[in-house]
């Protein structure tokens, strides 16, 4: 009997929050709270009721800074966090704008991307086989070492049960094996969902275009593109393998050290991903060059450009690709309490917290198609 209609759970993605050690206090927590009160009982000691209770007021508002969590940080840190921000809009600091926007030279080769990005490296590391040469990720801040792969997936919307409970299977052996390497302790599946412009088809029609084609024909075609193009979306997939600065910096030594030696430690986890991907349903991965995951980010941050880019690649007007210094946005104004403006865009990040007792596969999908939005999902 056919199993395709029963529901796949997935477990253990939930964190379950982590217990204080004195009524859900931590042990810094626990030792301010005692400093504050500390004064409160001296004035009772000495008869001093009145002082008592203006000190119970003053030290009670400062431990409730310090206990009392606001948005999921403490109150104390909350208030430092806030009063920042306002004198970073207030001095102009939180604005920022590309070198190349604002008139100042550049180096094609050096990133120039905003806020916390700003402390991210993109090396260049040697040729690779046949891809030529990977753009490795530096995180200077994490001091992690990785590379990220565009995928070509058919996707499993038309995949019965069993077939997606096989492709589960295989990735949790291949998550296994990445979890058995010394240099490597992290892969990450994003999936990004993007409103179809309509590039191919229409650089395909222009090239495959008869001139003395009726005018129905013409009218009929024009009157698809624009119905499928409305409704028509795409999926961009990516996979992202990095490592830690201490767990390759001896072999790293050992290939040669520096950015090259790092590289050649990677590629060899490299090589092997790309077996374990294909039993999965991945047609081609494509590990990504300084002018792809230049691509890639600019993409992200003015989806505008995406035909563009995407158009000089199928015509062959695009020779080297996006330097890394275009990377970034143009601009990006002080960012607000619930969104993150750049360009003619907005970007809104939330987290999604699995139950204990596990979710239904696909529940989530609505998040992934709102209308003019383009969702990322991390795995």
């Amino acid at each position: 009997m056919s199993n395709s209609n029963r529901p796949r759970i997935y477990r253990g993605l939930a964190h379950a929050e982590r217990a204080g050690w004195i009524m859900g206090l931590t042990p810094a927590q626990t030792v301010t709270c005692l400093i504050l009160v500390v004064p409160v009982l001296w004035a009772v000691s000495a008869g001093r009721f009145l002082d008592a209770l203006v000190l119970f007021a003053g030290c009670g508002g400062a431990a409730a800074l310090v206990v009392v969590p606001v948005r999921g940080r403490p109150a104390l840190r909350w208030l430092g966090h806030l009063l920042l921000h306002q004198l970073g809009v207030a001095t102009g600091w939180s604005r920022w704008q590309s070198a190349a926007a604002a008139g100042h030279p550049v180096d094609p080769e050096e990133p120039d991307l905003p806020g916390v990005l700003q402390r991210v490296e993109l090396p260049d590391g040697p040729p690779l086989r046949d891809q030529g040469r990977v753009c490795l990720i530096h995180d200077t801040g994490d001091g992690r070492w990785g590379a990220s792969a565009r995928l070509t997936h058919s996707g499993v919307g038309l995949l019965s049960g069993e077939q997606c409970e096989r492709l589960a299977a295989r990735l949790g052996n291949l998550l296994l094996s990445i979890g058995h390497r010394e240099v490597v302790d992290r892969l990450s599946l994003l999936v990004r969902t993007v409103p179809d412009d309509g590039t191919e088809h229409e650089v395909w029609r222009r090239e495959h275009e008869v001139a003395d084609a009726p005018d129905l024909s013409r009218r009929v075609a024009d009157e698809l593109n624009c119905t499928i193009g409305n409704a028509g979306v795409r999926h961009e997939v990516f996979v992202t393998v990095s490592g830690t600065e201490d767990a390759l910096r001896k072999p790293a030594a050992a290939a040669g050290g520096g950015v090259q030696g790092r590289a050649r430690v990677l590629y060899r986890v490299l090589d092997g991903l790309e077996g374990p991907l294909a039993t999965m349903g991945v047609t081609s991965v494509d590990w990504l060059s300084g002018a792809g995951l230049a691509e890639a980010v600019r993409t992200s941050f003015n989806p505008d450009s995406s035909a563009v880019l995407r158009a000089a690649h199928l015509t062959g007007a695009a020779e080297r690709g996006l330097p890394k210094a275009a990377a970034g946005p143009v601009a990006a104004p002080s960012p607000s309490m619930r969104r993150y403006d750049h360009d003619a865009y907005s970007t809104v990040s939330y987290s999604v917290l699995m139950p204990e007792s596990g979710t239904v596969f696909g529940s989530l999908s609505s998040l992934m198609g709102a209308p003019g939005s383009r969702p990322w999902a991390r795995l």
